[in-house]
């Protein structure tokens, strides 16, 4: 994202404010929510006016940009798609309390469904990594049962340095590890703070949204992004048609967040490839490449096939349609 800092006003011309100074800066983060940003602006008393920031554009970020989106899953199962190892400080020598079974999704201190390390307590940690980025969304966790192997404090870490704490319950019940939604490969668990300590540990759901890393999206340009309402196809939206596309070119297209109301009331084509005359923003969320949320989504134009075949998923589903020219 690039923002304009715009400093020292001097005068007001027919409503314009004009700077004596400005200077972009840009700002790099692997993930932004859509909403509101809110950015506290206070006066300096020795200067004229307020210092104003404006937003200018959105740049690509990072050498491998990613957009999120599609259904909420459990992406930390070792039997799923998503998980591809993890590691932990120590674990107990009995075989079936290792960091995987801790993430199994049974949520019980019983064999093969709890992690459990080997007489450690504070600074014990366990971490999880992923095949692919995920946009973690929800954590649930639950203590060993025995009153002194319980945790009161666990830090939850990103790959990107990012950090939250929670305090839990000295309990054995499932307890929520409070975050916000973060894209990464993986998750470190670190016991900050214990009520006793044994052999502590714990077990953990992890649910996310899956991500989707595509390379060359850096070259597209911010400046030529095409605004879309719900109903906007490719063939009938007039920024669009202005253009002409040829196989395998990209554009970028913004869609807002309701869209999925109306998955009831227009219908699309296909399954990852969808033609022409499918709205293309109930289309990108269909197919997993863009959140119920909305937001910016980059769109490659490919020749027509055959067959646009049905299928159902994240929550609906798409037609079948014979012989679509594009």
């Amino acid at each position: 994202m690039s923002i304009l800092k715009v400093s020292s006003t001097t005068k007001v011309i027919d409503g314009i404010v004009k700077a004596k100074k400005s200077e972009p800066f840009v700002i790099f983060k692997k993930n932004f929510l859509s909403g509101d940003i809110k950015i506290p602006v206070t006066p300096d008393e020795k200067i004229l006016g307020l210092n104003l920031i404006v937003f200018y554009a959105l740049d690509a970020a990072g050498s491998q940009p990613s957009s999120c989106g599609g259904e909420e899953q459990m992406v930390s199962d070792p039997k799923g798609k998503f998980y591809k190892t993890c590691s932990a400080s120590s674990e107990l020598g009995n075989g079936f309390q290792k960091c995987e079974h801790g993430l199994a999704g049974k949520m019980e201190d019983s064999p093969f469904a709890m992690w459990a390390s080997d007489g450690e307590g504070l600074s014990a940690w366990m971490k999880v990594e992923f095949k692919a980025p995920v946009q973690i969304t929800k954590i649930e966790y639950r203590s060993r049962a025995a009153a002194n192997e319980r945790n009161k404090r666990i830090t939850v870490k990103f790959d990107d340095g990012q950090k939250f704490q929670t305090v839990l319950r000295n309990t054995d019940a499932i307890q929520p590890l409070n975050v916000e939604p973060v894209a990464t490969e993986s998750l470190k668990f670190t016991i900050d703070e214990v009520y006793s300590s044994n052999n502590n540990g714990g077990a953990f759901n992890i649910y996310g949204i899956p991500c989707f890393v595509e390379s060359g999206v850096e070259t597209l340009d911010p400046a030529s992004q095409i605004s879309l309402e719900c109903k906007d196809t490719f063939s009938k939206n007039e920024q669009i048609i202005k253009r002409t596309f040829k196989d395998g070119d990209k554009f970028r297209a913004f869609c807002p967040k309701t869209c999925i109301e109306e998955k009831d009331s227009l219908d699309i084509y296909g399954s990852s490839r969808y033609s022409s005359d499918s709205p293309i923003c109930l289309a990108a969320f269909h197919s997993g490449c863009l959140s119920k949320d909305g937001g910016p989504l980059n769109i490659k134009v490919m020749k027509g096939i055959v067959e646009y075949e049905a299928e159902n998923k994240n929550g609906f589903s798409s037609q079948t349609k014979i012989g679509s020219p594009t």
